[in-house]
């Protein structure tokens, strides 16, 4: 049923019909933080994404301003493809998102560059998992952290309640 709700969604918010890569893209207008962003698709029309499969630090986090800067600096005024995977309890779209110039997976490289946690709870592609493994053996990005401070944000989130 979701995936019926995120194809009319998707009818709705893109114009034309949906048949080709022009029809899925957008420009990165804002980075909130290291999983969630605004793409403007066309004048006056701008959607919020959170990066699927992953979880970033949260702002307050150790590791969550370099999250979101290094993700800033990745796509921030950047063409996108937007390959749309679900609809979250915010109404945001869940998607994953490739940069137009060299085709490189997002969310993806948030992860093996240690910037981001798979969200085990919603992931879905072993390569992901994968990603952090390797990430995580090399130390780097929040792998090189203390292990006191290696805390995933759904744990932080729910500590702050």
């Amino acid at each position: 049923m979701k995936r019926l709700a995120c194809c009319s969604l998707l009818l709705l918010l893109f114009t034309g019909p949906v048949t080709g890569e022009q029809d899925n893209t957008g420009i990165v207008s804002k980075v909130f933080d290291g999983d969630s962003l605004l793409v403007k698709l066309a004048p006056g029309r701008t959607i919020e994404i959170r990066l699927a499969e992953i979880d970033a630090p949260e702002k307050e986090q150790p590791f969550g301003d370099r999250s979101r800067n290094e993700l800033k600096k990745l796509i921030d005024g950047e063409p996108v493809r937007i390959e749309i995977y679900d609809i979250d309890a915010y109404g945001r779209l869940v998607a994953h998102i490739y940069r137009l110039r060299d085709q490189l997976h997002v969310n993806a490289w948030m992860v093996s560059h240690g910037l981001a946690w798979v969200y085990l709870k919603y992931a879905e592609d072993e390569k992901m998992i994968a990603l952090e493994k390797s990430a995580r053996e090399k130390s780097v990005g929040i792998w090189g952290l203390p292990a006191d401070q290696q805390i995933p944000p759904w744990t932080w989130r729910h500590r702050k309640k």
